[in-house]
């Protein structure tokens, strides 16, 4: 579920998809603070789910928004996260 199922169809973002689950790439892995390898899925009503592998961490926020007017809140919360890490 977590490898890439896209093969070297490329789109615009240059994440690759698994079986449910957007993964980040080698292509992609600047944009976020999060590991190459990382998987995620959002939901309808603005919630958010990624997985680390290699950090072993798990985030999940929950809102019901439809049509979020503050979006960026998940990604801050993951921000503040990696933040939050001690090496």
């Amino acid at each position: 579920m977590i490898t890439n199922q896209l093969g070297d169809i490329s789109s615009d973002d240059k994440n690759t998809f698994g079986l449910g689950f957007s993964l980040v790439s080698n292509e992609d892995s600047g944009k976020e603070p999060v590991s190459v390898g990382t998987y995620s899925w959002g939901g309808i009503y603005s919630t958010d789910y990624w997985a680390d592998p290699e950090e072993k961490i798990v985030g999940l926020i929950f809102k019901q928004f439809w049509n979020d007017p503050a979006q960026e809140t998940n990604q801050k919360f993951k921000v503040m996260t990696y933040a939050a890490l001690i090496d």
